[in-house]
């Protein structure tokens, strides 16, 4: 007697514009981990850049939860890539301009300077 076991299956690609192909090709970004996920026999698995770019059609799950869980960390592991190539883009761009205030001096300081607590009982 054969025992029927539900599969869970998992198709991805991820489709970029020539722009991001580009990226993902001058910096050798291709062989970063997208994500990194637990098989169901305890072992880690990992999907790099290229292999989601390529795509893959029929990952196998035994349970459901696995490939919603895989399926999401894909997902957010290409936002996570989509925001790395915006910075480079950005940076190639010239870089944005942010200005950060130290005070040289606690007495600059927007708060007034701490009181021991000692010196507040006298």
């Amino acid at each position: 007697m054969i025992k029927s076991v539900p599969a869970w299956l998992l198709d991805y690609q991820l489709v970029l514009t020539d722009e991001e192909a580009q990226l993902i090709k001058i910096y050798k970004e291709g062989d970063t981990w997208l994500c990194k996920y637990n098989h169901e026999d305890g072992s880690d698995g990992h999907i790099t850049v290229d292999q989601v770019v390529k795509g893959h059609k029929g990952h196998c799950f035994k349970q459901l939860h696995a490939a919603h869980t895989v399926r999401d960390l894909i997902i957010q592991g290409c936002g996570r890539l989509r925001d790395h190539l915006m910075a480079i883009l950005e940076i190639r761009a010239g870089g944005g301009a942010q200005t950060i205030e130290i005070p040289l001096y606690p007495q600059q300081s927007a708060q007034p300077p701490a009181v021991p607590h000692q010196a507040q009982a006298q």
